[in-house]
């Protein structure tokens, strides 16, 4: 618990930082799938690209292709709010 507070008290925002790695995985997941597809994409390629612990895609989306679910989801929401 010390851990935790050490970082609380230098104002460390556990959800900001929660959100910013969560949107690096989706952005690079973007780039990397952009110039190739899911079937060539590797996780560790992903999480070298997006500079976390490949146990973060796990951690945050459980597998590839649940992280490739999120990223259409939130196209179809962009496409659907324009």
């Amino acid at each position: 618990m010390e851990f935790r507070g050490v970082f609380l008290t230098k104002g460390f925002s556990l959800n900001a930082e929660n959100k910013n790695t969560k949107e690096r995985i989706l952005e690079a997941t973007r780039e990397i799938v952009n110039r190739s597809s899911i079937e060539a994409t590797s996780v560790r390629e992903i999480a070298k690209r997006a500079s976390v612990n490949i146990a973060s895609i796990n951690y945050y989306f459980g597998s590839k292709y649940d992280l490739m679910a999120e990223i259409y989801k939130k196209n179809q929401t962009n496409i659907n709010n324009t």
